[in-house]
């Protein structure tokens, strides 16, 4: 089962390189020139459960997503007009390098949903991916992650 999500995810790529061109083009050259990271990393105080899929979009860019907000950018993304990747989708983080990384766990489905819990950084982290593509996205740092579909 992890051999076909891994063809899936490989098979992906060339929708997010379309979607990450389109992006680019739409974002401000002036932002382009300025991106700054927020290096801080501060957490909120509030520590919650996410269940969270992995959309494998075979790119540097955010991967997580609950399943409703995959539906929503999907939707988008076939009536042409697409929501932007970092809108929606978040790069989740251990909070330790010790913890399991959720593709560790075992599962069974071809879109792998995990329960994290943890915490988002308070602030946004701006970084550039590979291509020059700018993401502004929310992160989640996860002291603990359980498959939720075995």
């Amino acid at each position: 089962m992890k051999f076909i999500v891994g063809i899936l995810w490989m098979l992906s790529f060339t929708n997010c390189n379309i979607q990450n061109d389109r992006q680019t083009n739409n974002r401000n050259k002036a932002e382009l020139e300025t991106v700054e990271s927020n290096t801080e990393n501060i957490l909120v105080e509030k520590t919650e459960e996410l269940d969270l899929v992995y959309y494998g979009m075979m790119c540097d860019c955010p991967q997580w997503a609950t399943s409703k907000d995959i539906e929503l950018y999907e939707s988008s993304v076939e009536s042409g007009n697409p929501i932007p990747v970092d809108s929606l989708f978040i790069n989740v983080v251990p909070a330790d390098e010790k913890l399991i990384h959720p593709f560790e766990l075992d599962y069974n489905s071809l879109k792998p949903e995990f329960t994290f819990t943890g915490s988002f950084y308070k602030n946004k982290v701006r970084w550039v991916a590979d291509g020059g593509i700018i993401y502004n996205n929310r992160v989640f740092q996860y002291s603990k992650c359980i498959t939720k579909n075995k």
